[in-house]
């Protein structure tokens, strides 16, 4: 039976710099007392892919989280942690659940336009933040609804 994982690409060092403490709470409490542990559970990686009896690798990852580890979806959530700050910073509320993230804009209808003009800031601004992060906003996947 196949199973597809969620593979999130996430930028150990930016990981590392922008969240050691985080890492060092996560860390402490789960696995070990230092920051350090947080990072060689990032760094210095390898992964073999397996297809029936046929093997390659292994392969040196870079930008990634063990998957299926305890950990991972945790670093995944510190790692996008300040984008809710950003998206707050628009005056917008938002959704997330894994990896999608819905901004949300209510309004009445004299500030339709206003609106309109946050979202738009916002969804460039989140484009430029993921950027910066070496993520990639799927702009086939980003769309916009009007419920009124």
């Amino acid at each position: 039976m196949f199973h597809e994982e969620i593979k999130w690409n996430i930028d150990a060092p930016v990981l590392i710099n922008d969240r050691s403490s985080l890492i060092a709470d996560i860390c402490c409490e789960m696995v070990a007392t230092t920051v350090s542990t947080g990072s060689s559970y990032l760094n210095k990686r390898s992964q073999i892919f397996q297809v029936s009896s046929d093997q390659s690798g292994p392969h040196t990852l870079n930008y990634s989280v063990p998957q299926g580890s305890v950990l991972g979806p945790l670093m995944f959530i510190s790692y996008r942690e300040d984008l809710a700050d950003l998206i707050s910073s628009h005056q917008l509320k938002y959704h997330e659940f894994l990896d999608d993230t819905q901004l949300v804009g209510r309004t009445e209808i004299p500030k339709v336009p206003s609106t309109i003009d946050s979202l738009q800031r916002c969804t460039a601004d989140v484009g430029d933040w993921y950027a910066s992060r070496r993520l990639k906003l799927n702009e086939d996947k980003t769309e916009f609804m009007w419920c009124g």
